[in-house]
């Protein structure tokens, strides 16, 4: 299970840090459809800059950074996890693979990160993920000592 916590917390705009919406989880989730708003980078052919504005840092970890993203034409906030292609391993860059593919198989879920594009330029992957506010999910997870049954259930069924 902390395995799978931390796939899902990596999956969810890591790098380290917390990305941020003002959305909540339920909220977000409803207003969801199944296709991304508007047609980007890797769909269109255009680089991550021609499309992206990139602001502040919202986390850093060993291979990457997630900063907050605004998408030119739309205005619209995004997470944009950065990852450094120099410092990847060819088991961190098929990791990183497997988590792209993931977020891609589980995008709809009303309870995990949507990602909505994947740019893969000469030094950097760019990853472009729905913005969530709160922090990570494994760090609040493990600040808790002890779940109560009914609270240890509530937070699996949410997960799974």
């Amino acid at each position: 299970a902390r395995e799978l916590l931390g796939r899902l917390e990596r999956a969810s705009v890591s790098g380290g840090g917390g990305g941020g919406s003002s959305r909540t989880a339920r909220s977000a989730a409803s207003s969801r459809t199944k296709e991304p708003p508007f047609a980007t980078g890797a769909s269109t052919g255009k680089a991550f800059h021609e499309l992206y504005v990139l602001g502040k840092n919202l986390g850093e970890g060993a291979f990457s950074a997630v900063k907050e993203g605004t998408h030119k034409p739309s205005n619209q906030s995004f997470a944009i996890k950065i990852v450094t292609k120099s410092k990847l391993s060819k088991e961190d860059t098929a990791a990183l693979k497997d988590e792209i593919n993931l977020l891609r198989e589980l995008g709809t879920h009303d309870h995990i990160i949507r990602l909505y594009d994947v740019f893969d330029e000469s030094q950097y992957y760019y990853l472009v993920t729905e913005r969530m506010m709160g922090g990570e999910l494994f760090d609040r997870i493990v600040a808790k000592a002890y779940y109560n049954e009914k609270e240890a259930r509530d937070a699996c069924r949410i997960l799974f």
